[in-house]
């Protein structure tokens, strides 16, 4: 298996941004107020520990405790990739809404 081999999948999926999916109804957050403050630390720590793995960790290694449905398993690298590209889309996301909003 290659260390990449599902990136240009995993790109072809999560930056179309024509595409929309439905998230499966586990991992929708609750409806309820939140604080900013909170989810900026936590996205933070997110990032760092992100980081954190890449400098750390032998990339080339395939993580056996999970599985994205439809993919086999991936290694830490596809997994970063799989943050990046996923955190790409919920930005795009995150922008056309702010540019509805603006407009109306």
């Amino acid at each position: 298996m290659k260390t990449d081999e599902n990136v240009k999948t995993l790109d072809n999926i999560f930056l179309d941004f024509t595409t929309k999916y439905q998230s499966p109804e586990n991992i929708k957050p609750p409806d309820i107020e939140y604080e900013k403050g909170t989810l900026l630390a936590s996205i933070k720590k997110i990032q760092n520990d992100l980081f954190e793995a890449a400098e750390t960790y032998d990339l080339t290694l395939t993580c056996l405790d999970s599985k994205v449905p439809g993919f086999d398993f991936f290694t830490i690298y596809e997994w970063l990739h799989f943050a990046i590209v996923h955190t790409k889309r919920h930005t795009h996301q995150l922008k056309s809404i702010y540019e509805h909003i603006k407009k109306q």
